[in-house]
């Protein structure tokens, strides 16, 4: 199971009730920062007094008298419990678990395939498709979560890497692999080795075999085996066929993907995408051919498609008090205005 998270912010108060407090605090603030003016003296007349001057306390006396109704306000927010959150949305993703067994054998070294305007060898333009298919890019979402297993196979079958979350590694062991070169002497010429010949050989029943295998010990709800050979079997201890049906006990779908021309140096006589359209009509998956790399591009983006991971999402907020910022700055603002009003502030009578 994959979790995910994504994350905003947001401010609420709890007990939002708490601001109507705010209006009886406005009517007395109203009534204690601009008093009504009273008489405290009669005199017959003011100009006795002159023009008297402004000291820093009469300056200072309007702020004195906000500091109690200030406090006020801020307790009463307090009291509403303003709250700062961060608002999370989990994903629960089952994924689905694929094994991508790749051929590389010695006929995936044609170069009738284009990669920015030029020619590469098959394996090289696929490495670069299933690359994009995994990890995304531009027309592929990728795959994150996906558990993902990689077989390649000539003669002899490599379980290059088990079921993995982390595709950067998985991308990373891909880069590694080659199809094998033929030896050749010390004049250039290809020279007779029979392990060469062994490896350049296609085993794509063993193949399958060894990505049911990484699969059926997997509990996702959906399995799958991506194939991708430009040849026929003609190694192995298991036919495509066998593997099939072991694949189709076990729930898991094949999809199989013929690449390349006929008729180039490397191909084999016989394309074999009979065994190919088979092996993917006993699971039920499917066939594609790829001729090309655009054809290539869209038909793994067509499996994209097919194969979608479900989720289940909910989402949750973690709230912080911010009570004590309005709260304790209040009841400071209380008590020094109360002070203050009855001590250097104090107005008579």
């Amino acid at each position: 199971m994959t979790i995910l998270f994504a994350a905003e912010s947001s401010f609420r108060f709890q007990t939002p009730l708490a601001l109507l407090l705010l209006i009886p605090i406005a009517l007395l603030a109203r009534k204690i920062v601009a008093p009504r003016r009273r008489e405290a003296f009669l005199f017959s007349s003011l100009t006795v007094f002159g023009p008297m001057p402004r000291t820093w306390a009469t300056r200072l006396s309007p702020a004195v008298r906000a500091l109690v109704p200030l406090g006020l306000v801020l307790s009463a927010v307090a009291l509403a419990r303003p709250q700062w959150g961060e608002q999370e949305s989990r994903v629960e993703n089952e994924g689905i678990a694929i094994a991508i067994c790749l051929d590389r054998s010695g006929s995936m070294r044609n170069d009738d395939f284009v990669l920015d305007g030029r020619r590469v060898e098959r394996f090289d333009a696929v490495k670069k498709i299933f690359n994009d298919f995994v990890l995304g890019d531009g027309k592929f979402s990728g795959r994150p979560n996906d558990k993902i297993a990689l077989v390649v196979f000539g003669g002899y079958v490599d379980s290059l890497c088990p079921l993995t979350l982390d595709h950067e590694a998985l991308a990373e062991m891909l880069r590694t692999v080659h199809v094998p070169n033929p030896p050749v002497n010390r004049l250039g010429q290809p020279v007779p080795d029979q392990l060469f010949q062994e490896e350049s050989a296609t085993a794509i029943g063993d193949a399958l075999a060894a990505a049911v295998g990484r699969l059926k010990e997997s509990d996702a709800e959906s399995r799958v085996i991506i194939l991708l050979s430009d040849g026929v079997q003609n190694v192995g201890a298991v036919t495509a066929e066998e593997a099939a049906e072991l694949a189709k006990t076990l729930g898991i779908r094949i999809y199989t993907i013929g690449i390349g021309t006929r008729g180039t140096p490397f191909d084999p006589l016989d394309f074999d995408e009979e065994t190919l359209r088979g092996v993917a009509e006993i699971t039920g998956g499917a066939y594609y051919s790829a001729e090309d790399t655009e054809t290539l591009d869209r038909v793994c983006r067509e499996i994209d498609k097919l194969e979608k991971s479900p989720y289940d999402e909910r989402a949750y907020t973690l709230y912080r008090e911010l009570y004590g910022w309005f709260l304790f700055p209040g009841i400071v603002s209380i008590l020094l205005g109360i002070v203050l009003r009855t001590t250097r502030f104090r107005s008579l009578p």
